[in-house]
Order: C-alpha cells, then structure tokens, then sequence
C-alpha cells in the first residue's frame, strides 16, 4: 500500500509494503531516501517472517514508519549529518508520542 506525506513542503511516497529486494542493504527494515523522496517500510522483516522482535506486527510498523520520517524531517531541514545519527533518530522516534502527549495536557500544541 502506498501513501503521501508532506514533509516541510516535500511530498514523499510512503511505501508500506516494500520487500528485502527493495532495499540495497540486508537486514533494513526502513528506509527514508531524500534523494528519491521515499519511505518504505520492509515487510519482509516484520515481526511474523523472520526477526521476532516480541512486539506485534503493526506496532513495530508504525515504530518503523515513525523512525523514518524523523530520518526525512533530518533531510529536508538539510540537517543530514543528524540524520546518520541513529541513536539521535531513534530516540526522537521513541519519545516523540510522550513529547506530543506532554505538550497537549499544557495546550502547547
């Protein structure tokens, strides 16, 4: 299945069904490419095929998605050399939904 996201102004084609031949590295289980303005989500590591992450399958789909969008939001700011950093993006993608949650209950948002 396939869907849009503006990200800053940049339309990006959000691919939820990707499978290992649609990435070039093994093991990915997403990727954000700024250059061709994709995300895509690899199916073919989903919990229920072959990694068992103990976590359901749409959750860690969305877990995924969530990491990958910070990687374009990164991109499109021309903030690339954060963008490499995973512990940064996946931090932000982790604390993002509690961020959010905190800043609603003062309507900060």
């Amino acid at each position: 299945m396939k869907k849009n996201i503006n990200i800053l102004g940049t339309d990006y084609t959000v691919n939820l069904n990707a499978t290992d031949k649609d990435f070039d590295a093994d093991n990915m289980a997403g990727e954000a490419n700024s250059f061709l303005k994709t995300i895509s989500i690899n199916e073919d590591l989903l919990p229920g095929r072959r990694v068992d992450v103990g976590k359901q399958r749409e959750v860690f789909k969305v877990e995924v998605l969530r990491h990958e969008i910070i990687h374009a939001f990164f991109d499109e700011s021309g903030l690339d050399c954060y963008s490499t950093d995973e512990r940064l993006v996946d931090w932000i993608a982790v604390q993002i939904p509690k961020i959010l949650t905190a800043c609603k209950e003062v309507d900060a948002i």
